[in-house]
C-alpha cells in the first residue's frame, strides 16, 4: 500500500467525496507524486477543501506510514476506494469511506449479505428472533452483517456462526479494539470462521459516540437490505434503516408487542413502507432464495494461476508459515510473494494471521 494515498485521507477537509473526486480527476499516480511538490499539494487541498492543512504535509505522510506499520503488525488489510479489491457494494454509495480496515477474510466482504440490527437492550423475544433469523439466513447461503454491539447485534452474529455461516461486524472503533470488551471472544470467532471485522477507522481508534452513525451507513451499504428486529423510534437501528433506504437497499421490520418500547422502531418503519416479516422465509422469498438449505449448495472456487498453485502447495491447514520461510521455499523475494498471497486470500484459499504468518484454508 502506497503511504502517499493513505496520507491524503488524513488531511482535514478531504473527506469521502473529495477523495473520490481526486482519485477520478488525478488518479492514484499523480496523487502520490504531489507529495514531492508540497506547494502544489497545499494548493490542491485549498482548492478542494477551501482551507490550508493545519499541519505540514510531511506530518500526514509520517502518520500514514505509522498506520501502515501497525496494520502489518496486526495482520490488518487496508483497502483504498477505487482499488479492485475494494468491496463492490460500497463503491457506488454516496460517501464510501476512502479507506477500509479489515481483519479477517476479504472475500466475505463480497458475499451477498443481510444486515440484522436492533437495540442493545432487547427483550427475550428480540434475542430469540435475531438469532433465529440470522441462523436461517446463514443456512440459506447469505452472509449476516451487524455492528458487533451488545444485544441484537451479538445475537445476529451468534446465529450466523452457529449455522456455520459468514458474518461481518462493522465497528465504530479500530478493528483491533474490542468494543464492548465482552465481545472479544466473539470477534475472534468471527475471524476464525472466515468472516471479518470492518472499520473505516485506523487501528487502535477507540469508540466515541459520533463514530456509530457513520458506521451505520457501512452496515447498510455492504448489505442487500436491513432487517430491524427491535429498537426505539430514535435509535441506531432506525438510523441504519434510513441509510439503507437512501442507498436503495431493502428494509424489513419484525412486528413486536404494541406494549413494548422496543417495538416503536419496527412499527414506525412498517407505517412508512418497510416490509413486514414474520418468519425468515418471508424475507428469503423476497430475495428468491431457498429456505433452510432446501437445495444443495455447491461452493465454486475461483481458478488459480500456476504461480498461485505453487504457493498454495507450500502451505498447510495445520501450521501457519511465516512470509520469510514461504519466500525461501518458493525461492522468491517476500515482496514478490505478497501479491500472490493476497490473490489467494481473495479467492478464499489462504488466510493471513498476525505477524506475517499464512495458513491454508482449502
Amino acid at each position: 500500500m502506497d503511504p502517499h494515498l493513505l496520507a491524503w485521507t488524513l488531511i482535514p477537509g478531504i473527506g469521502a467525496r473529495r477523495f473520490r473526486a481526486l482519485m477520478e480527476s488525478l488518479g492514484p499516480g499523480e496523487m502520490a507524486d504531489l507529495w514531492a511538490r508540497p506547494g502544489e499539494l497545499i494548493e490542491t487541498v485549498q482548492q478542494m477543501a477551501h482551507q490550508v492543512p493545519p499541519d505540514p504535509p510531511g506530518q500526514y505522510l509520517r502518520e500514514a506510514e505509522t498506520i501502515l506499520k501497525r496494520c502489518r503488525e496486526e495482520g490488518i488489510h487496508l483497502l483504498i476506494w477505487g482499488q479492485e479489491i475494494y468491496p463492490p457494494a460500497l463503491q457506488g454509495i454516496a460517501d464510501p469511506p476512502p479507506v477500509l480496515y479489515v481483519r479477517g477474510n476479504l472475500q466475505s466482504l463480497s458475499t451477498r449479505s443481510i444486515a440484522v440490527v436492533g437495540t442493545r437492550k432487547p427483550s427475550g423475544y428480540g434475542r430469540t428472533q435475531a438469532r433465529r433469523f440470522a441462523r436461517a439466513f446463514a443456512e440459506a447461503g447469505l452472509g449476516v452483517i451487524s455492528g458487533g454491539a451488545r444485544g441484537i447485534d451479538t445475537e445476529a452474529h451468534l446465529g450466523a456462526l452457529e449455522a456455520g455461516g459468514l458474518t461481518l461486524a462493522v465497528l465504530g472503533s479500530g478493528v483491533n479494539v474490542a468494543y464492548p470488551r465482552t465481545n472479544r471472544k466473539l470477534f475472534q470467532r468471527i475471524v476464525d470462521q472466515q468472516g471479518a471485522l470492518v472499520s473505516e477507522f485506523p487501528p487502535d481508534t477507540t469508540p466515541i459516540p459520533e463514530h456509530f452513525p457513520r458506521r451505520n451507513r457501512l452496515i447498510s451499504g455492504l448489505s442487500v437490505g436491513v432487517l430491524v428486529i427491535e429498537g426505539r423510534e430514535k435509535s441506531g437501528a432506525l438510523n441504519t434503516a434510513f441509510w439503507a433506504a437512501d442507498q436503495g437497499r431493502d428494509v424489513w421490520a419484525l412486528p413486536g408487542p404494541v406494549t413494548s418500547v422496543t417495538s416503536e422502531g419496527p412499527h414506525f418503519l412498517l407505517r412508512n413502507g418497510a416490509r413486514a416479516v414474520h418468519a425468515p422465509e418471508d424475507l428469503l422469498t423476497d430475495l428468491t432464495l431457498p429456505f433452510l438449505g432446501e437445495t444443495e449448495r455447491v461452493q465454486v472456487l475461483p481458478p488459480l494461476t500456476a504461480e498461485e498453485e505453487r504457493v498454495l502447495r507450500l502451505l498447510t491447514a495445520d501450521e501457519p508459515c511465516h512470509l520469510d520461510a514461504l519466500a525461501e521455499a518458493h525461492q522468491a523475494d517476500p515482496f514478490t510473494l505478497l501479491p500472490l498471497l493476497l490473490s489467494l486470500e481473495l479467492k478464499g484459499r489462504v488466510r493471513q494471521l498476525p505477524g506475517k504468518y499464512f495458513i491454508r484454508i482449502l
